[in-house]
C-alpha cells in the first residue's frame, strides 16, 4: 500500500561519514496493483535533510500531522507543544522509516515517562527484517559510557545482533535518549516490557534499591524524603559492605540521631550471611566516633569479643556529619547469644555506660551471663563497693570474678534483694504472682542452659518450692530465696567464692531500708542508690560497730554515714581516701562519740568521695562537681529517713522498713564542707524534713558552733564538773594535771 520505502542498507559508505547507507525505494505497479519494478536511490541524506523541520518535508509532513491529530491536543497547549517538540527532536530515521502507527506508539510512550524518571524502551523492525531500531530513554543522571555499553549489550543479546549503531541525545526533561540500531538476521518476538525490565534492573544503583526499600518500609512521603536526604551521602566503602535492605534500618537510626537530642543510637542484630555465633552492633553518633580505646573496654566488660570494626563517615548536603561504627561481635566464651533476650538490655546498658550513668567494670558481664539488666547489676556493684570498705579481704576485681563465675547464684542475690524491698510485690494478686514466678522460672532455666549448669535434686527441690508459691508473702519468700542460695552454694568448689556470696547475702539481710525502688521526679530510677544497715549484722565488721549506717553509691560518688545511736551528731567531710574512706570516718566517729558525750548522747560522722572530678586547674568545675555529689549524698540519706509531720512519724514513700521509727538525722560541716551547711539545709527544706534548718548546723540562719566555741566551752564545763567532784574549785584554786591522749583527727579531740 506504500509505494515509497525509506530504509537502511547493510552496506557502509566509503567516503563522507560513517554509518550505513540510506535507501529510498520507489515502487512501480501495474494497473492491477502488482509491483513490477523499483527505482532505488542509494546514498546518505545531507545535513539539510536531517536538520529541516519535519513540517517542511512533504513526505513526513502528512505523517506527523496525522499523528498529532490522533492525540487531539491543541497545538498551543502545553502537551501539544510537547508533542511537536518530540517530533522535531526524534531521530530523522525514525520519522522517515516509521509508519504512522509506529510513530504514534513511540511518541505516546515518551509522553508517559516524562514525570516518572524511569527507563523506557520502544522498538520497531524494518520492513525487510534486517535490523531493529530501539529508542531507549533513561534518567539523565544515570547515563555514562559504561551505561551505554550495558544497554547496547542487552539489546544485542535480545536480537542476536552482529552490528550496532547508536545516537545519543541529552533531553531537557532530565532524560537521556539513546537511539540504537542493531542489525540481525534472526527473527524474534520481542516484548518491550521485558527489555525495559532488564535495562532497569541492569541500571539500578545501590541508591535506587535503598530508595525502594525506604518507600516500602516507611511510605512514599517519608521514604522519598529520607532517600533524598541520605541515599547519596553514603561512602563507597559503606555501599560495598552493606546491602540496601540493611541500610534502610541504618537510615532510620541516622534520622533519629539528627532529629533528637539523644546523640547516640544503637542497633544490634544477627546478620544472615555469617556465622550464627557472630552478631553485629552499630553505633550511630553525631560529629565524631566514640574512640576505640573507650568502646573496646565497654564491650569486653560486657563479656564480648570484638571480631572486626568498620567506621563510616556520613556527610549530608546540609553539612551535618554523622558516624556509624559497625562492630562484629561474639561472646567471649564462644557460645551463641540469645539475641532477642538481651537486645534491649544490652543497648540500654551500653548507652548508660557511655553517658557515665553506669560504671564500666566486670560486673556488666552479668547482663548476659546473669540475665540481669543494668539497674539490677547496680545492686551487686553497690554491695561490692560497701564490702570493700569493711574487713572483707578481697579486691573489687576478685568480687567481680566470683559473681561472674557463679552468675546463676548472682541472679538469686538480686532476687533476695527485690523480694525483701520491692514495694510493688505487696500489691500482686495471686494470678500476677504466679505469672511473675513463671517468667522468673523461664529466664532462670534459659540461663542454666546457656551456662551449661545442671541442678542437683536438692537444688531443684528448693527451686520448685519457690516457684510453686501461691501468693506473695514477703517473710516466707525471703526464707525460700535464702534456701535456694544455700542449696546452690553446695556445688561451689571455691572457698573464696562461697565466702563472697555468703557475705553478699548477709549484707542484704543486714539491710533495713533502701531507696532503690524510689523514682525521681520524672518517674525514672534515681542516679544513686542508698541502703541503711544494721551494722552489727554485717559480717567481719571492724570495731567499733556503729548502731546504724547508710551507704550511698553512684558512678559519681560513694558515701557513708555512721552513727552510734538514734540521736547522734557529727559532721560530713569531703574525703580523699578512695580506698578506705569508711575507715577514716569510723575513726572520726569514735572521736566524735567521746567529744559529744556532754552535748548529745552519742556521736556520728559521715563522708563522701567524688569519682568523676574534672582534671586540670578549673577550681569552679571542681567545686561544682563536689557540691553536686554532696547534694546527692544528702538526698540519699533523707530518701530513707522518717519524717515528723504534725507530731506523727511518717515513713518515706516506696520504702520497705525493717526497723522501728527513726526520724532523727542531722549533719554538720567538716573538712571540705565548711561552707555547705546552707546547701544541706536547702535539701532538707526540699524534703520537708521536720528539723528544717536545724538539719545542718553552722548555716547562715543557725548557730555557728565554732564561732561561739560551743564544743570548747562544753569541754571546759566538763572539766569544772570533774574537779568539783574531786573537791577542787579549779576556777579559783591552783592545780596540777597530767594528760594523755591524741587528737584523733579533730582539733577539739
Amino acid at each position: 500500500s506504500d509505494l515509497m520505502v525509506i530504509t537502511k542498507l547493510n552496506a557502509r559508505p566509503r567516503i563522507h561519514r560513517g554509518g550505513t547507507l540510506d535507501n529510498i525505494g520507489i515502487l512501480e505497479a501495474n494497473s492491477d496493483g502488482q509491483v513490477i519494478g523499483e527505482h532505488r536511490f542509494v546514498g546518505l541524506f545531507t545535513s539539510a535533510a536531517i536538520n529541516t523541520r519535519p513540517w517542511d518535508i512533504p513526505y513526513i509532513n502528512d505523517k506527523v500531522n496525522g499523528v498529532i491529530k490522533r492525540f487531539k491536543f491543541d497545538s498551543s497547549s502545553h502537551t501539544g507543544k510537547h508533542i511537536i517538540h518530540i517530533m522535531e527532536t526524534l531521530p530523522r530515521d525514525e520519522l522517515m522509516q516509521s509508519n504512522s502507527e509506529e510513530l504514534y506508539n513511540t511518541i505516546y510512550s515518551i509522553l508517559t515517562i516524562q514525570e516518572r524518571q524511569k527507563s523506557n524502551v520502544t522498538f520497531r523492525q524494518d520492513k525487510f527484517k534486517r535490523f531493529y531500531a530501539f529508542l531507549v530513554h533513561i534518567p539523565r543522571d544515570k547515563f555514562n559510557t559504561s551505561v551505554r555499553h550495558t544497554i547496547q549489550d542487552i539489546l544485542s543479546e535480545e536480537v542476536k545482533g552482529n552490528h550496532i549503531e547508536f545516537q545519543v541525545k541529552i533531553e531537557d526533561a532530565n532524560l537521556t535518549r539513546l537511539y540504537v540500531t542493531v542489525y540481525s538476521q534472526t527473527q524474534i518476538n520481542l516484548n518491550a516490557a521485558d527489555i525495559e525490565a532488564k535495562i532497569t534492573q541492569a541500571l539500578r544503583s545501590w541508591e535506587d534499591e535503598l530508595e525502594d526499600v525506604l518507600i516500602e518500609k516507611n511510605g512514599i512521603e517519608l521514604g522519598y524524603r529520607w532517600a533524598n536526604k541520605f541515599a547519596n551521602s553514603f561512602p563507597m566503602s559503606y555501599m560495598d559492605d552493606v546491602a540496601p535492605h540493611v541500610a534502610a534500618y541504618d537510615v532510620s537510626n541516622l534520622a533519629k540521631v539528627i532529629s533528637s537530642s539523644d546523640e547516640l543510637q544503637l542497633s544490634l542484630y544477627r546478620p544472615k550471611d555469617i556465622s550464627s555465633k557472630i552478631f553485629r552492633f552499630k553505633i550511630f553518633r553525631n560529629n565524631n566516633t566514640i574512640p576505640l580505646s573507650d568502646v573496646l573496654p565497654i564491650l569486653e566488660n560486657l563479656g564480648l569479643h570484638v571480631v572486626r570494626e568498620r567506621p563510616y563517615k556520613i556527610s549530608l548536603e546540609d553539612g551535618t556529619l554523622v558516624w556509624i561504627q559497625d562492630f562484629d561481635l561474639a561472646l567471649a566464651h564462644g557460645a551463641e547469644l540469645e539475641l532477642e533476650l538481651v537486645k534491649d538490655r544490652f543497648k540500654k546498658a551500653f548507652k548508660q555506660i557511655v553517658c557515665g550513668k553506669v560504671d564500666n567494670d566486670g560486673f556488666n558481664k552479668l547482663l548476659i551471663l546473669g540475665g540481669l539488666d543494668s539497674r539490677q547489676i547496680i545492686i551487686l556493684r553497690a554491695i561490692s563497693k560497701y564490702l570493700k570498705q569493711t574487713n572483707l579481704p578481697f579486691s573489687q576485681d576478685y568480687l567481680e570474678k566470683a559473681l561472674i563465675a557463679q552468675s546463676h547464684i548472682a541472679r538469686w542475690l538480686v532476687e533476695l534483694f527485690e523480694v525483701k524491698f520491692a514495694v510493688t510485690l505487696d500489691n500482686l494478686s495471686s494470678k500476677e504472682h504466679k505469672e511473675y514466678l513463671k517468667v522468673l522460672k523461664t529466664k532462670f532455666s534459659l540461663q542454666l542452659g546457656h551456662l551449661g549448669i545442671r541442678t542437683s535434686d536438692h537444688q531443684q527441690s528448693a527451686l520448685d518450692d519457690y516457684f510453686k508459691s501461691v501468693k506473695f508473702n514477703r517473710k516466707r519468700q525471703i526464707k525460700k530465696v535464702i534456701k535456694i542460695i544455700r542449696a546452690l552454694l553446695d556445688s561451689v568448689s571455691s572457698q573464696d567464692e562461697d565466702h563472697i556470696i555468703r557475705a553478699y547475702s548477709e549484707v542484704i539481710l543486714a539491710m533495713l531500708r533502701t531507696n532503690y525502688f524510689q523514682p525521681d521526679e520524672n518517674g525514672q530510677p534515681k542516679e544513686y542508690v542508698s541502703f541503711k544497715l544494721d551494722s552489727a549484722k554485717v559480717p567481719q565488721m571492724p570495731k567499733p560497730v556503729p548502731y546504724r549506717e547508710i551507704f550511698a553509691y553512684s558512678p559519681r560518688f560513694e558515701a557513708i554515714h555512721l552513727r552510734m545511736g538514734k540521736v547522734a551528731r557529727g559532721g560530713l567531710r569531703w574525703s580523699d581516701r578512695y580506698e578506705d574512706f569508711r575507715t577514716e570516718i569510723l575513726g572520726l566517729m569514735k572521736a566524735q562519740n567521746v567529744k559529744n558525750s556532754i552535748i548529745v548522747p552519742v556521736g556520728s560522722k559521715g563522708g563522701f568521695i567524688c569519682k568523676q572530678l574534672p582534671t586540670g586547674d578549673d577550681r569552679d568545675a571542681f567545686m561544682k562537681e563536689g557540691i553536686a555529689c554532696y547534694k546527692n549524698f544528702m538526698r540519699s540519706m533523707l530518701d530513707i529517713t522518717d519524717n515528723i509531720i504534725s507530731g506523727k512519724v511518717v515513713p518515706p514513700k516506696n520504702v520497705v522498713r525493717y526497723d522501728e521509727d527513726d526520724p532523727y538525722l542531722v549533719v554538720a560541716a567538716d573538712k571540705g564542707t565548711a561552707t555547705f551547711s546552707d546547701i544541706a539545709n536547702g535539701i532538707s527544706a526540699d524534703y520537708g524534713h521536720w528539723l528544717g534548718d536545724a538539719y545542718a548546723s553552722g548555716g547562715s540562719v543557725g548557730y555557728d558552733h565554732k564561732a561561739m566555741g560551743i564544743t570548747a566551752k562544753g569541754a571546759w564545763e566538763s572539766v569544772k564538773r570533774h574537779f568539783r567532784e574531786l573537791g577542787i574549785d579549779c576556777q579559783n584554786e591552783d592545780f596540777s594535771v597530767v594528760g594523755i591522749g591524741d587528737m584523733m583527727g579533730d582539733v577539739f579531740g
